[in-house]
């Protein structure tokens, strides 16, 4: 699956990394920069994309989540990493 803009939190000692990502089966292959991350899933604590305008979606313990209501992540990412994340799929 790919995702236009990402952020993904590995624990509370390492900094959250941002950019476009592929997800594949057992990693997450993030563009971050002019650098290629290649990061396994049971790494991540915790991966946010913005679905489209009006959803965002998480992939948590493995899992992805979708359909979560915009406002009060947007404020989220806007806090961690200064913007919005832009929508990964069209409506």
């Amino acid at each position: 699956m790919k995702l236009k803009d990402t952020i993904v939190l590995l624990n509370e000692d390492a900094p959250s990394l941002t950019g476009a990502s592929t997800l594949k089966r057992d990693k997450l292959i993030i563009k971050v920069r002019d650098n290629t991350v290649y990061i396994p899933i049971k790494s991540i604590k915790l991966l946010i994309f913005k679905e489209n305008a009006h959803s965002f979606g998480f992939l948590y313990k493995g899992c992805i989540y979708s359909g979560r209501d915009c406002d009060g992540w947007n404020n989220f990412t806007k806090k961690v990493i200064g913007r919005e994340l832009k929508p990964s799929f069209d409506n």
